[in-house]
Formats: C-alpha cells, sequence, structure tokens
C-alpha cells in the first residue's frame, strides 16, 4: 500500500514538474527527500 502510494506521489511530481511551478517543485522535492529518507 505505502509503495503504491509512493508511485503514485512520483507520477503526480513528474507532472507538476512539467509545468515549472515553483512551489509544486518544492513540494515534489520534498516529497522526494521523505520518501528517499
Amino acid at each position: 500500500m505505502l509503495l503504491v502510494k509512493k508511485m503514485v506521489k512520483r507520477l503526480h511530481c513528474r507532472q507538476h514538474y512539467s509545468t515549472k511551478e515553483k512551489e509544486t517543485m518544492v513540494s515534489c522535492l520534498l516529497i522526494s527527500l521523505i520518501s528517499s529518507g
């Protein structure tokens, strides 16, 4: 279950990253750090 949620978050991250919005980029970095750490 947790792995699925992480994958979904990463997919959303990539979508937000393509929009190049600073806020979403920052949140993406935080999510990636939390998921990796």
